[in-house]
């Protein structure tokens, strides 16, 4: 079986004749030999635009099946898809290192995180990081080009920063989100820039910066310095209001995150008030039946008892654990979470078999789930106890 290459060399007049299949006498037969070599050559380079179109077309497609199965969580499919369309990519662009490379590694790398895969994840965020890297040095790069290339730089240093925040290495995180803030200067708009392109590249800069800013701040937090945390939080949450409106999930993202740092503080009035606002957003923006909206609703019944506000408590975890079930399915990781809340409320209302029946659904998802023995949330479900439960709850707010 010829492949396009063979055909291609084959088409070559020189080869048609020298492979016996015509005669130079046949060729210019009422044409001149250049003439024909003239077209061939263009039929060649079309036939060569196509082929480089085919493959586009293909790599794009298994791009597209990886990021579906992705998002369907069958990630061993998606990273198959992703390893195909690196190949194909490969021979596309002629080259190992390439942005557009680049790009599948960074695909592939958020499938190694989402399987906790740390460590695969690590190696080729930082590899797509070299290769980004390398582009943006490249003299020949132009400028628009090279300011997409230091944003995707600092997208791939939070996501590397995130992984050394769920290692625990909080100094190395803080680090990395740090550099992250750093490497997008060399992106800010020139004076001599048109007052549109300033604009543009301003507003781009201005959500990125917040992005990593809530990164900043959620390191301080684990690091126990509170006040720093919320400072750093609402910095963020105020450039994501003035660039991308107050009706945005960025924004409800981050009052959650501001909420959540004042419950770690025990500060639950204000952890309320910032909750109900991220939950109205939420459903505003995301429907009623989103697992975004569960999550909220778990943090919201989570201030509800410790406040001992028993009975509103039960009655927003009711609403978490439907919302949950509705979007993740009855054995989901966070559905179990909310059935450990819903066993630690039951403990705090004297209710024995109500904590039992909780506790022992959210230990056979965790169990399901592939969690050992010596788990935190495990031994939260296992021992139920209100004293290790006081202590560990706040970890089930993320």
């Amino acid at each position: 079986m010829f492949d396009c290459e063979d055909v291609l060399s084959l088409l070559k007049p020189t080869n048609l004749i020298a492979n016996g299949l015509c005669s130079n006498k046949t060729l210019c037969h009422g044409h001149d030999l250049n003439d024909v070599n003239s077209r061939l050559s263009e039929s060649i380079d079309s036939l060569r635009e196509l082929s480089r179109y085919n493959n586009r077309r293909k790599e794009f497609a298994h791009e597209q099946k990886g990021s579906k199965y992705k998002q369907e969580k069958r990630y061993s499919n998606a990273l198959r898809f992703y390893r195909e369309a690196l190949v194909i990519t490969k021979g596309l662009v002629g080259e190992e290192r390439h942005p557009d490379i680049a790009d599948i590694h960074v695909s592939m790398a958020t499938v190694f995180k989402k399987k906790s895969m740390y460590d695969e994840s690590m190696r080729a965020f930082e590899k797509a990081l070299s290769m980004y890297e390398d582009a943006i040095e490249d003299e020949v790069c132009e400028y628009d080009r090279k300011r997409c290339l230091i944003i995707k730089s600092a997208d791939t240093l939070n996501s590397i920063g995130d992984i050394y925040l769920q290692k625990g290495e909080l100094d190395i995180a803080l680090e990395k989100y740090h550099a992250a803030l750093l490497v997008t200067e060399k992106s800010i708009p020139e004076s001599e820039e048109s007052d549109e392109v300033k604009s543009h590249w301003s507003e781009t800069l201005n959500i990125h910066w917040a992005e990593t800013l809530n990164n900043l701040a959620t390191v301080h937090a684990e690091k126990g310095n509170v006040q720093e945390s919320l400072k750093i939080h609402n910095l963020a949450l105020e450039m994501q209001m003035k660039y991308l409106g107050e009706d945005n999930i960025a924004v409800a993202n981050t009052l959650n995150k501001i909420a959540t740092i004042n419950f770690k503080d025990r500060n639950f009035v204000v952890a309320l008030k910032v909750f109900r606002q991220a939950l109205k957003m939420r459903r505003k923006l995301l429907g009623w039946n989103h697992n975004s909206v569960a999550d909220v609703l778990n943090n919201l019944g989570l201030v509800q008892l410790m406040m001992n506000q028993l009975d509103v408590a039960a009655t927003t975890f009711s609403k978490a654990l439907d919302v949950s079930c509705t979007a993740l399915g009855k054995q989901d990781l966070k559905t179990a979470d909310i059935y450990a809340n819903m066993g630690f409320l039951a403990e705090k209302q004297n209710d024995v078999i109500k904590a039992i029946y909780n506790f022992n659904k959210a230990r056979k998802i965790y169990k399901i789930n592939g969690l050992a023995d010596d788990h935190e949330c495990v031994k939260f479900v296992t021992r139920g106890s209100s004293d290790f439960a006081a202590s560990s709850v706040v970890s089930f707010l993320f």
